[in-house]
């Protein structure tokens, strides 16, 4: 007997049991589908200072179309060292900004992270001035009321700022 009979023996069991699988795509209930939503990042942009300054602003709208909350507890870029979730109030007539741990993200709701508002602050860039960038990666770790982590990856925009444009969009 020679080599290829054999090996066509061989693979006639491994045949036949794909050839018996169900070929039926695997379908999720809507409500499923719904719960285990990952949230959507739009309008996503890194306000970039002028060269010399140590921090960098990002702004952003997260979506979450499932239907349960999730929060919204890390960001982070391999373009930067560190990223921190800002707010900035208004406290007694003056305007503070304040680190925040998390941001939670109702059921069906949006968040946006905006001038004057919630906002990125990114130390620490890692980008190269002779070789300018259109977008920067971030990862942003959501975690779900089950405590099931959902990590999106987005790419944001590069806009430029002028000394007072950055000084005042935080």
């Amino acid at each position: 007997m020679s080599v290829k009979p054999v090996l066509l023996l061989l693979a006639l069991p491994f045949l036949a049991l794909v050839a018996a699988c169900d070929k039926t795509p695997a379908t999720t209930s809507p409500a499923s589908a719904v719960a285990g939503a990952l949230p959507q990042v739009s309008n996503a942009r890194v306000l970039l200072p002028p060269p010399g300054a140590p921090m960098a602003a990002a702004y952003f709208d997260v979506l979450n179309a499932g239907s349960t909350a999730v929060e919204l507890r890390a960001v982070s870029s391999p373009s930067f060292s560190s990223v921190e979730m800002h707010e900035t109030r208004e406290e007694d007539g003056m305007s503070r900004m304040r680190q925040i741990e998390n941001v939670e993200i109702p059921a069906g709701g949006r968040t946006s992270f905006e001038p004057g508002g919630k906002h990125l602050m990114l130390m620490g860039a890692q980008l190269d001035a002779g070789n300018p960038v259109q977008e920067i990666p971030m990862s942003l770790e959501f975690v779900a009321a089950d405590g099931s982590k959902r990590v999106v990856e987005a790419r944001f925009a590069v806009q430029t700022a002028t000394d007072g444009e950055a000084q005042s969009h935080h």
